[in-house]
C-alpha cells in the first residue's frame, strides 16, 4: 500500500481545495424536482435556506396540505402577511448550482392587498444579488428583473391575465445572457442581460403580503455537453496520478497542466482559482 509523506498530503489537500468548487459546478445533477410531499406538514421543508431581500419581517415558509395541489397532497406556502412594500421573502434550494437551466414551478395566489406576486429566483449569488421572473395577480403581468445590491430593476416584461386562486405555471430558460419566459406553456418574454454571468442557486420569491402556494419546483441543466464534465474531473485525476507517480519514483519536479476552461465560477470563489475562459496553469510543487 502506498503511503504519502506529510508534504504530499498537504499538496493533495491543496489540490482538493482548488478543484473542489470546479467539480461542484460540473457535478450538479441534470435535474432536480421538489414536490414537498415527504416533508412534515406545518414545518419548513428540508433542503432550503430562507432569506429576505429588503425591509420588513422574515417570510414564513411552511409545508401545507392542499386538496387542489398539482401533485398531491402538499404544497410549499409563504403565509406571512407583512405588508412592507419593499419586502421579498426567499426560499433558496440548497446543494446544486446552475448557470444554464430550465426552471419551472406551479403557483397559486391566495391573498394580498399590497401585492400578489409569485416568482422564480435563478443565478442566486446572495440575498441581494440574483435574477427573478415573477407573475402578479394584482397587476396582471409577468416581469423579469435583476436584483443588484438589493435594488430590483426590470429589464423585460409582458402583460397577461393572472387569475387569482388558480394554479398557473412559470417557466424560465436561461442560456448565457439569453432568457425565455413562459406562462402557462406560452412564450411571453425573450430578453438578454449580462448582469449575472456566474452559476448560482435557484429558488422561490414573493413580495410584501403575498400569500402564495407553490408546487412542482423543477430545475433542469441546459449546459451544453462540451462545457461540462470531463475536463475538471480528468484534471483532478491527472494531478493525483502525477503526485502518486512522483511519490513512487522519487521524482520531485512539478508538473504543469494547461487546461481550457469554460465554466464560470460562482461569485465568491474567484480567489480560489482562475478559470474564466482562459488556460489555467497549475503547478504542484513537492
Amino acid at each position: 500500500m502506498m503511503k504519502f509523506c506529510h508534504m504530499d498530503a498537504q499538496v493533495l489537500l491543496g489540490v482538493c481545495l482548488v478543484l473542489g468548487p470546479i467539480l461542484m459546478v460540473a457535478a450538479h445533477p441534470p435535474e432536480c424536482k421538489w414536490h414537498f410531499d415527504r416533508d412534515e406538514e406545518g414545518k419548513s421543508p428540508a433542503g432550503f435556506t430562507f432569506a429576505r431581500t429588503g425591509q420588513g419581517g422574515e417570510g414564513e415558509w411552511i409545508v401545507k396540505r392542499e386538496d387542489s395541489a398539482p401533485s398531491k397532497p402538499d404544497v410549499l406556502a409563504q403565509t406571512s402577511k407583512d405588508p412592507t412594500n419593499n419586502r421579498y421573502p426567499l426560499a433558496i434550494a440548497e446543494g446544486a448550482i446552475y448557470r444554464d437551466l430550465a426552471l419551472s414551478v406551479r403557483f397559486k395566489t391566495i391573498s394580498g392587498v399590497v401585492d400578489q406576486g409569485a416568482g422564480l429566483v435563478f443565478r442566486f449569488q446572495d440575498k441581494d444579488n440574483y435574477y427573478v421572473v415573477r407573475a402578479n395577480a394584482l397587476e396582471d403581468n409577468l416581469r423579469l428583473y435583476h436584483v443588484v445590491g438589493g435594488s430590483r430593476v426590470q429589464f423585460a416584461g409582458a402583460n397577461l391575465k393572472v387569475e387569482p386562486k388558480t394554479w398557473h405555471e412559470i417557466r424560465l430558460e436561461a442560456q448565457g445572457n439569453q432568457f425565455q419566459c413562459y406562462y402557462d406553456g406560452e412564450l411571453k418574454i425573450t430578453a438578454r442581460d449580462s448582469t449575472f454571468k456566474n452559476a448560482g442557486r435557484t429558488g422561490l420569491w414573493t413580495k410584501a403580503d403575498s400569500v402564495i402556494y407553490f408546487d412542482d419546483l423543477t430545475v433542469e441543466d441546459l449546459t451544453p455537453a462540451s462545457r461540462v464534465s470531463a475536463a475538471p474531473k480528468s484534471l483532478a485525476q491527472e494531478l493525483v496520478d502525477d503526485l502518486a507517480g512522483r511519490q513512487s519514483t522519487g521524482a520531485g519536479k512539478a508538473k504543469a497542466f494547461p487546461v481550457q476552461r469554460s465554466i464560470v465560477p460562482p461569485r465568491g470563489w474567484g480567489g480560489m482559482y482562475n478559470c474564466v475562459d482562459r488556460k489555467l496553469k497549475m503547478e504542484i510543487p513537492v
